[in-house]
């Protein structure tokens, strides 16, 4: 039972490693924070003709590709976004390792090759959103 309870903590601990780095475009700009859950995130550029917006910061999430899946990298940035003010991020599909990266990291027992995306994080000023 007890050795069941050390793998299911190891693994919640893998599953819920992913980083996210930030690149802020205007550090001049004071933004109040988002809610992540407000954060949308936009698929398609025509739904942002006729917004006025702001380019907030460059933000790149990854982690390992095993368990980060895109789910968990979209809601570390929509958490990042919305702590720098940003009300959305403009998708991009992640990407994933090659298969030479994940054999090589596996050879030499490193952590795992990463899934990855990078996006650009907004304020949208007077979003006409639902």
């Amino acid at each position: 039972m007890r050795s069941a309870l050390v793998v299911v903590g190891v693994t919640l601990v893998v599953a819920a490693c992913v980083h996210v780095s930030k690149t802020v475009l205007n550090p001049a700009m004071v933004l109040r924070p988002v809610p992540p859950e407000q954060v949308r995130i936009i698929r398609d550029s025509t739904d942002l003709v006729g917004l006025e917006y702001e380019r907030v910061a460059i933000l790149r999430a990854a982690g390992d590709h095993r368990s980060a899946d895109e789910e968990d990298l979209y809601k570390a940035l929509r958490k990042e976004a919305g702590k720098l003010g940003a009300n959305a991020v403009i998708y991009t599909p992640p990407t994933d390792p090659t298969t030479g990266q994940k054999v090589f990291t596996l050879l030499l027992f490193h952590e795992g090759a990463e899934r990855e995306v990078e996006v650009l994080a907004i304020r949208v000023w007077n979003p006409n959103w639902d």
